[in-house]
């Protein structure tokens, strides 16, 4: 019993060993196979991206160009195989424009037959270009000043805010590149960012967005304030009712109204309540079909910043 299965496991190694070597021996052939294939020659389209070179003085693009062109190439398997792997670029001279319209240009891109076949080695024959014919919009450089928009957004302690407002340094800034694309833009803004806890003064550098094509001047910009310590103040303070007919007596309900404040801390006790007044204009009420009056403050001290009155509505009875 223990002979035949060892005769049996003989067997099985030797055939074991027929198949590894009938595999290497596979393995070989196809690679010897395609060896040969990759050293025959053949014909075939092959896209690559485009570098211009030679741009036109005094001329700038208006929008993108056409960034690839198809070449038919005659050249070894070898050669085809490592344009397929890696990364493609031919460079392409616009020496040769022609003008077509106000500001379109075109080249016959057999005119750069001669600079492309210069970019391969000797094995590689160019055959074709496509298109035949590459078209581009230039236009003159153009220039001016737009304004500058912060999206910085500010958070700042509680009871602490900017004092006047936040300023943005320079408030414009010069821009300049194709003309279709600086006539459009009407202002620039910077980077995002937020900014927490503020309780002091600040100056925050934000660099511009700036757009494909554009340049600049300068790239960034700063955003600077002035902070204090704020608190709320209150008076009462009575209505004044203006453009009353001389026929007519106006009574209204409540007779006075809160004046509410937000005043930098170390300019509290320089607020008095005469240095506010509250009127309703009894016209505007009746202009507007309206059944009440409509408190406004017309002075109001300059170092006070949010003002708000309660009740902004006043009732009222006439009495002729």
């Amino acid at each position: 019993m223990k002979d035949l299965l060892s005769k049996k496991n003989q067997v099985a190694m030797k055939n074991n060993n027929k198949l590894k070597v009938f595999l290497l021996f596979l393995s070989l052939s196809f690679f010897f196979w395609i060896i040969i294939k990759l050293s025959e020659v053949y014909i075939y389209d092959v896209k690559f991206k485009v570098e211009y070179t030679e741009f036109p003085s005094k001329l700038l693009l208006q929008k993108e160009p056409p960034d690839e062109i198809i070449l038919t190439l005659k050249t070894v398997g070898f050669k085809l195989l490592n344009y397929s792997i890696r990364e493609k670029k031919i460079n392409f001279s616009l020496a040769n424009l022609e003008k077509v319209r106000k500001h379109t240009y075109y080249t016959v891109t057999k005119s750069n037959f001669k600079f492309i076949q210069s970019q391969f080695s000797a094995e590689t024959e160019l055959l074709n270009i496509k298109p035949d014919t590459l078209f581009f919009e230039f236009g003159k450089k153009f220039s001016k000043k737009v304004q500058v928009t912060s999206q910085a957004e500010l958070e700042f302690r509680l009871g602490y805010n900017v004092v006047d407002k936040v300023n943005v340094e320079p408030s414009e800034v010069s821009i300049s590149g194709p003309e279709g694309i600086i006539d459009s833009i009407i202002e620039i803004k910077t980077k995002a960012k937020k900014v927490t806890d503020i309780f002091k003064d600040f100056e925050i550098k934000l660099p511009l967005i700036v757009p494909k094509n554009v340049t600049v001047k300068p790239a960034e910009v700063v955003i600077k304030g002035k902070v204090d310590k704020f608190t709320q103040g209150t008076f009462t303070l009575p209505i004044e009712v203006i453009n009353v007919p001389r026929s007519v007596l106006i009574t209204t309900y409540p007779k006075e109204v809160k004046v509410i404040y937000t005043v930098p801390f170390k300019d509290y006790n320089k607020i008095v309540a005469e240095s506010f007044k509250v009127i309703c204009d009894f016209k505007e009420t009746q202009e507007n079909e309206l059944d009440y009056l409509i408190p406004k403050l017309i002075d109001t001290p300059d170092m006070v910043y949010s003002v708000r009155i309660v009740p902004n509505k006043i009732d009222y009875l006439i009495k002729e």
